[in-house]
């Protein structure tokens, strides 16, 4: 089988990304208190930004690691039998037990930290630089420990995976 490419970068953009959960997080926490300021602020629209140059390796690794499917594998992927989660399974074999349980656990608290965040905002139409700076800062938690995830799972893989060894 043929390995994969760029293993190192992947586990140096895997550190970036923790090191941005971590901040996002510390962001995150810092504004739970009620402590706000403009640097908080930069600070965290900066890190929400740069998920997105950060993303485009993820899209890569991703479609690698995909590619040891073969055709009729893919379309078993759309079968009732198979649960939605084999996708998930291929692509964070890998991934240590840690990170996942991280990206599960900051993936839901991103979803009920929105459903509050709408419930308050939305009927009275108002919002301010905190709560923004909170779901800014859940959010960006999520996406960059998606991303430490399957790069670090994309690191740690030596030849795209098959349904098989799953």
């Amino acid at each position: 089988m043929k390995s994969l490419p760029a293993q190192g970068f992947a586990r140096v953009l895997s550190k970036v990304a923790l090191a941005g959960c971590a901040l996002s997080v510390l962001v995150h926490l810092i504004t739970l208190l009620g402590f706000y300021s403009k640097g908080i602020f930069n600070l965290q629209m900066s890190l929400f930004v740069a998920i997105f140059p950060i993303s485009l390796p993820v899209l890569f690794a991703q479609s690698r690691l995909m590619s040891g499917l073969s055709p009729g594998d893919r379309y078993r992927l759309f079968d009732r039998k198979f649960n939605s989660r084999i996708r998930e399974k291929i692509i964070l074999a890998n991934t240590p037990e840690w990170l996942r349980k991280l990206f599960s656990a900051l993936l839901y608290y991103f979803i009920i930290f929105f459903v509050v965040f709408t419930y308050r905002t939305f009927p009275n139409k108002t919002t301010s630089a905190l709560v923004e700076v909170q779901m800014f800062s859940a959010c960006a938690a999520g996406f960059y420990s998606a991303i430490a995830a399957l790069l670090t799972s994309y690191a740690g893989t030596h030849h795209p995976p098959t349904l098989d060894e799953i």
